[in-house]
């Protein structure tokens, strides 16, 4: 058992594949983080979630890419896997959408959460920081970029979003993310940017909603497929809107132990 992930044990098998089981629940972030101190000793670190497969040459492309490019940070595609609701669907335009082919530019402002990796070199040193504070994808991304690190998007490294829930889900879900992502990012605001961001809000759902179907419409491939979903896109984009209002007004509260 490791003392900075108490309830963690780690058990190695004879593949090189190094398992973490936990007794005790923790979020995504956390896992990330102890999982990519774990990887210190590797050139390259990517990171995924369980409900996401991958093209067969997914790793080929990867280090190719990573070969290839400079960029400290690559993300690939994310496309429509095998989810047949339509809350699982809105779900996936909502948050991974913009992450269809085609990319008009790779270079990025946001690279998808289940389908990035890292040159080891950009990560922090202290592998202490990574275990105890968890691993946030967007607010690290946000800070490389601030400091003119590059970050890029390739078309042909694939991967597969497969994730099935409830409409209750849905509506939980970013509700809970929503929050915790206003909760974090209003922690360094000052009171008079609250207060603007909570007179904003009431334009908020619109405004998103309306940037995200602009995004989603260039990706041809799954137009019918948006179309049909589109009422629950909105939906899901007000359950976020009002978590991260929520968030920004009266702090994250307990929302990020459920990311």
């Amino acid at each position: 058992m490791r003392d900075d992930l108490p309830n963690a044990y780690i058990t190695t098998s004879d593949r090189d594949i190094t398992w973490v089981t936990c007794t005790a629940p923790y979020t995504l972030p956390r896992f990330l983080g102890y999982g990519m101190a774990l990887a210190s000793d590797a050139n390259l670190i990517a990171i995924t979630e369980a409900h996401t497969t991958f093209a067969p040459d997914w790793a080929e492309k990867v280090k190719q890419t990573h070969s290839t490019y400079d960029a400290p940070i690559i993300g690939g595609t994310v496309h429509l896997g095998s989810i047949t609701t339509l809350a699982s669907q809105a779900l996936y335009f909502a948050d991974y959408g913009q992450f269809l082919p085609p990319y008009h530019d790779i270079h990025a402002q946001e690279v998808a959460g289940n389908n990035v990796s890292f040159k080891r070199h950009i990560l922090p040193n202290d592998l202490q920081v990574l275990r105890a504070n968890g691993f946030w994808k967007t607010f690290y991304v946000e800070k490389l970029k601030s400091t003119g690190q590059d970050v890029i998007q390739i078309e042909n490294i694939i991967s597969y979003y497969n994730r099935q829930i409830t409409f209750k889900q849905l509506i939980q879900r970013r509700l809970t993310h929503g929050r915790c992502f206003g909760g974090m990012r209003a922690s360094d605001m000052s009171n008079a940017w609250r207060i603007l961001f909570a007179l904003a809000g009431l334009v908020l759902p619109t405004v998103l909603f309306w940037r995200q179907m602009r995004k989603l419409w260039k990706k041809t491939t799954y137009r019918k497929h948006i179309l049909r979903a589109s009422p629950l896109i909105f939906v899901a984009v007000l359950a976020w809107s009002l978590g991260e209002w929520w968030g920004t007004i009266m702090g994250k509260g307990k929302s990020c132990h459920y990311v």
